[in-house]
């Protein structure tokens, strides 16, 4: 093994022995993976290019950037490093994936409005066609009611007639039929 690795396991080992130490220490560490990391991504190590990507990605050590994540992903695979290219392509397919199903929510919500639209102008249709019978309703009964004191009228006008024939039918057949002598 030559010395450079043997530098990098054991500087390594002594970074993960700090984070079982304290959160703090743990933040700490990330940190100083971050700067080993980046150190090493610049003289052109595709695997710290990636590691560095991973950092970028989950925030550790850095703050969490989905661009710069991608850029280091994209350095480690211009040099064919599998790892790099296997989650440019995972990212690429999460991408897709968050984008049809972005597609489906939408198309779900425009869905729904339609549904809702047409329950809406069902229910205002059902509000007229019940207004409407029953203004239908209205008129039919205050025409029955029309023809009733129509018949009413008539009924008694007719009745009323009757009795003035019956009157002037007993005024021509004289007194005596009132029972009165005059």
């Amino acid at each position: 093994m030559n010395k450079g690795k043997f530098c990098v396991i054991t500087l390594l080992f002594s970074i993960l022995s700090l984070f079982s130490a304290s959160p703090a220490m743990a933040g700490d560490a990330w940190v100083g993976v971050y700067n080993f990391q980046s150190k090493m991504a610049k003289q052109g190590s595709a695997s710290a290019q990636f590691k560095l990507g991973e950092m970028h990605e989950q925030g550790l050590g850095t703050g969490q950037d989905l661009n710069k994540a991608m850029e280091w992903y994209r350095r480690a695979a211009e040099q064919d490093y599998q790892p790099a290219i296997q989650r440019l392509k995972a990212i690429e397919v999460e991408k897709q994936q968050a984008e049809q199903a972005r597609r489906e929510q939408q198309r779900q919500a425009r869905l729904e409005q339609e549904r809702q639209a047409q329950e809406q102008a069902r229910k205002e249709r059902e509000q007229r066609e019940r207004q409407e019978a029953q203004r239908r309703q209205a008129e039919a009964d205050k025409a029955a009611s029309a023809e009733a004191e129509s018949k009413r009228s008539a009924e008694e006008l007719a009745a009323a007639r009757q009795r003035a024939r019956e009157a002037a039918k007993k005024m021509l057949e004289g007194p005596d039929a009132y029972g009165e002598d005059l």
